[in-house]
């Protein structure tokens, strides 16, 4: 991943915080473990290099149940298969486009130079991974090889 200006990486932060769209709950109510179970954690996966362009993943604890984290230590291909939502975001607008209809297991992803199409590795079987080339312009994917 290309290294954001402090600048870029708190403002792609404001606006992935901003881009996650909360339940309406009236102040007086409690917090519950199944309240819990849906917070969400936001990781940033990428910037293109002009800076509107940027990928976000963001995982719930409710989709990781029965994940062995433990197994991840020293493993630098391992990639945990937590479900996640994925996200590109109009840096500019703050405009959030889901990749997928539905959480799935993604790893890592990178924008091309010009911003125009961005590479993810996304599960397609159970011990299989594709690298898809997802098009900013038309919103489709495309498998690598």
């Amino acid at each position: 991943m290309r290294r954001p200006t402090c600048a870029r990486l708190a403002c792609a932060i404001l606006l992935s915080i901003s881009a996650t769209s909360l339940p309406a709950q009236a102040p007086s109510s409690a917090l519950s473990a199944s309240g819990l179970l849906d917070v969400r954690a936001t990781t940033i996966g990428d910037l293109s290099d002009d800076g509107h362009w940027l990928f976000v993943s963001m995982t719930r604890p409710r989709t990781s149940m029965g994940v062995d984290y433990n197994r991840s230590f020293g493993d630098p291909t391992y990639v945990s298969p937590a479900k996640r939502e994925t996200f590109v975001i109009d840096t500019r607008t703050g405009d959030r486009t889901p990749l997928f209809a539905e959480p799935r297991v993604t790893g890592a992803a990178a924008w091309s130079p010009d911003g125009s199409t961005l590479a993810v590795l996304a599960q397609a079987s159970e011990d299989h991974f594709d690298v898809l080339l997802w098009d900013r312009v038309s919103r489709k994917f495309t498998p690598l090889g």
